[in-house]
């Protein structure tokens, strides 16, 4: 099947190619590309290729489920452990024919897409380039990877850079989270007409939670992320609450998220005779961290490097100030009435500022954090640029 035109329909079919997707068992994998699609089924179909490579399962298997108008298709297929180049390369080839085949069923069962919106170019940014080529569906991108970055340095091999560099050129546009990460991505050569659309912050309503202020008198500090400590550096922010403990003990750090490294981030905790101030707590649901943002008085981001920190984002839009790094994303929103920017890996700076903090969090304007949070990252706001970027790609 050939489209032969691409004139816009009263209803057109938006396909969306991801490697990030929210599943049973990570809720928050992808939720940014979650709340993407849910701001652009308000206006369009939408279908999710969510394809999951799974060390040796025993056969492939598809998952067709459905929310908010949205229509998800999640492909488990069978990779095995890595630990050569034959192998490697047995991966690459079996994960291009069970996505291939992805892709071809979706085509049986659904309409042709009259667009394609490309989550990460890498690695399955090739069926955008095929479905372009065959079908003469139009795609556009948006990227996400910190790989880009300097600090992360994570884009390399000569098989990556030729496809990212063929399929970003072909894309009608593409989007970015931040300015630092286009600005990374045009360093690299890779050309095209780019656009920053943040992420999309939500902010649950009617929590029914109010501190109870005679419960505990400590002021409460959270941090939310993934436990990879060379990304997000919560080692740092547990050795400044070492120094700080020794001419204070009024404060206690929630850690939320699971990880890699929460052992170890654990051991040393029990190492610095911190349990008294530092929790783990672990993933929870979307409603308890609500919770938690609610019942915190100020929330840390630590990171080396991002390209826009949603849950720094989610903090504010809470109430919240904050202290971040200028680690690449979250200084293009955080003015200085919000909170404290520090630079990465500075631990001095780090302790100043979590002092400041214990002593004026207090000072700051929830009301105001809140309401600038929903005017710029808001569903409504997010969802309107992505209905102007599609409409003009389908008059094209």
């Amino acid at each position: 099947m050939k489209i032969e035109s691409n004139q816009i329909k009263d209803n057109p079919l938006v396909l969306f190619i991801t490697p990030w997707y929210p599943t049973k068992e990570r809720q928050y994998w992808g939720i940014f590309v979650k709340r993407y699609a849910e701001s652009v089924a308000k206006n369009y179909r939408v279908i999710i290729f969510h394809p999951v490579p799974v060390i040796d399962l025993s056969k492939g298997e598809t998952e067709i489920n459905s929310h908010d108008n949205i229509e998800v298709y999640t492909l488990y297929y069978r990779v095995n452990n890595a630990d050569s180049l034959i192998k490697k390369i047995k991966n690459l080839f079996h994960g291009y024919r069970s996505e291939y085949a992805g892709i071809k069923d979706i085509l049986n069962k659904y309409d042709v897409p009259d667009i394609v919106h490309l989550q990460v170019v890498y690695p399955f940014g090739w069926l955008a380039l095929y479905l372009k080529y065959f079908y003469k569906i139009p795609y556009l991108i948006t990227e996400h990877w910190t790989g880009y970055t300097t600090s992360s340095n994570k884009y390399k091999g000569r098989l990556r850079k030729y496809l990212t560099k063929k399929i970003v050129s072909n894309a009608k546009c593409v989007t970015t989270v931040s300015t630092a990460l286009m600005n990374s991505m045009k360093k690299h050569g890779l050309k095209n007409n780019y656009l920053v659309v943040p992420n999309i912050v939500e902010i649950l309503k009617d929590l029914n939670y109010k501190k109870n202020q005679n419960s505990n008198d400590k002021i409460k500090i959270l941090t939310v992320a993934n436990l990879k400590n060379i990304h997000k550096n919560i080692e740092g922010i547990i050795r400044a609450l070492k120094n700080i403990s020794k001419v204070r003990n009024d404060f206690e750090l929630y850690v939320i998220g699971d990880g890699q490294d929460r052992k170890s981030l654990e051991d040393l905790v029990n190492s610095l005779s911190l349990t008294n101030h530092v929790k783990f707590i672990g993933q929870v649901s979307n409603t308890e961290l609500g919770q938690y943002y609610n019942k915190s008085d100020f929330f840390v981001m630590n990171s080396n490097y991002e390209t826009f920190s949603v849950v720094t984002a989610e903090a504010l839009g809470y109430g919240l100030p904050v202290i971040i790094t200028k680690c690449g994303g979250p200084e293009e929103f955080v003015k200085k009435d919000m909170g404290i920017i520090i630079e990465p890996k500075n631990q001095k700076q780090l302790e100043d500022a979590i002092l400041n903090m214990l002593d004026n969090f207090q000072n700051f304007d929830k009301k105001y954090l809140k309401e600038y949070i929903k005017s710029k990252f808001g569903s409504e706001t997010i969802g309107c640029l992505f209905y102007e970027l599609y409409q003009n790609t389908l008059k094209k």
